[in-house]
């Protein structure tokens, strides 16, 4: 980050700047190079249009002045941003209309701040929007590719505050989904508990799954809102800080998620959160044999690494539970 000093230039348009030439040097920019301003706690995107020779200076177009509510001459953080891209935005419409089409083609290969105000223009339509970056940073840029989701929210519509303040994805959990976990664990004894309506469970916690053995309690503490998710680092993070703030600690944590990458699922893993891979084209019955496999699965596994002593015991017998289970009842079709 630099601190540079900031004027204004009238002829230069859009969202364009000119950077002196030792701040890119010293901050590895490229003439072309997005690039994050901020004053007093205002942010806005901008590309390096060219390099000057004057020391400490950034000089930025009038509408970049304005979003950022620039004097004529004011101290301006510049930042070489990290860049990722979005798997899903919401956009909501604040002023003018925007055919969805038509906006979409405008968003794709831009570069947006989360949580963030854009001026529009397509074909001397001119709107403004509020984009949000599902799961988005506020330190980090978002690059809108063709395969990022675009839901566009209607102007009465609220952005929900639980992706806003909580980084989290929409509770949209569907039923059949819900059902075939329940049911996975209903077939070897546990009982379960909707978190989501009973508000006792950490937050991120949708179900929790228990079950008494040798007069101790098994927990399984489940995560199914990520179910359509490619998992990040940050999020198995937030998940066990939310843990481990809560009065007493799971036996098991297990996350439905579309994917995750070997780096974030060993973390996981090493914290005791195991995941279940959710098929994306699946049916009711493909979800269903996928769940109670990886269950299955993780109490064989983690049985038969148990030291022996009341934890083997409890993994064994639950573990024994599916031997004897002479077959599985066969899952539901949608």
């Amino acid at each position: 980050m630099a601190k540079l000093v900031s004027m204004i230039l009238r002829e230069l348009k859009g969202p364009h700047v000119l950077l002196s030439k030792s701040t890119c040097i010293e901050l590895g920019i490229n003439k072309g190079d997005y690039v994050l301003l901020s004053v007093n706690k205002r942010k806005t995107v901008a590309i390096v249009k060219d390099m000057i020779s004057r020391m400490a200076t950034v000089i930025v177009s009038y509408e970049i002045a304005k979003l950022l509510d620039l004097r004529e001459i004011d101290l301006i953080e510049v930042h070489k941003p990290v860049i990722e891209k979005a798997r899903k935005i919401y956009v909501k419409v604040l002023e003018g209309e925007m055919d969805y089409l038509k906006l979409r083609n405008f968003l794709i290969g831009k570069v947006v701040l989360n949580n963030s105000l854009i001026d529009i223009s397509i074909d001397g339509t001119r709107a403004k929007a509020n984009v949000l970056v599902e799961l988005g940073d506020n330190n980090k840029l978002y690059l809108i590719s063709y395969d990022t989701v675009i839901k566009i929210l209607e102007t009465e519509e609220n952005i929900s505050p639980h992706i806003i303040d909580k980084q989290n994805v929409e509770l949209n959990i569907p039923n059949y989904l819900l059902d075939s976990i329940k049911n996975a664990f209903n077939n070897i004894g546990f009982m379960i508990e909707d978190c989501n309506s009973s508000r006792t469970c950490p937050e991120f916690i949708d179900l929790r799954a228990y079950k008494i053995v040798e007069g101790f309690i098994y927990e399984i503490l489940i995560i199914c809102r990520f179910y359509n998710n490619i998992l990040r680092k940050e999020i198995i993070d937030k998940i066990v800080y939310s843990i481990q703030k809560s009065e007493r600690l799971p036996n098991m944590v297990i996350i439905l998620v579309r994917d995750m990458d070997e780096h974030t699922r060993s973390i996981a893993h090493s914290k005791g959160i195991f995941s279940i891979r959710i098929p994306v084209n699946g049916n009711g019955s493909d979800i269903e044999e996928a769940i109670s496999s990886r269950i299955k699965c993780l109490f064989e596994t983690l049985a038969n690494r148990a030291p022996n002593n009341i934890g083997h015991s409890i993994l064994a017998k639950i573990k024994n539970m599916y031997s004897g289970l002479r077959t599985i009842p066969r899952p539901r079709s949608m």
